[in-house]
């Protein structure tokens, strides 16, 4: 299996973008989803670009998939620096 890293950034980018359009995700998740599918590559060994292309034929997987980025984007660390990030709150 080829490994993510080794893959252009633009190739993954576009096909991140692609998945963020299709499912239209807010911008506060769409900040961590990248780094949902880049765990889940860690975890399973399957490459991040398959697991994007799999989620954009399976509604259910990318759901699953957004709603672990939500839990990354509201959790107690993360959710301040996105709101700075987002202008939602002053410096």
């Amino acid at each position: 299996m080829t490994n993510v890293t080794e893959m252009p950034t633009a190739v993954i980018t576009a096909e991140l973008e692609a998945f963020k359009s299709k499912y239209k995700v807010p911008p506060d998740v769409a900040l961590t989803i990248s780094s949902v599918f880049y765990n889940t590559e860690e975890d399973t060994g399957v490459p991040a670009r398959v697991w994007v292309a799999e989620a954009m034929k399976d509604e259910e997987l990318a759901n699953c998939l957004i709603d672990a980025a939500k839990k990354v984007a509201n959790s107690e660390h993360v959710k301040p620096v996105i709101d700075k990030l987002l202008g939602r709150v002053d410096s």
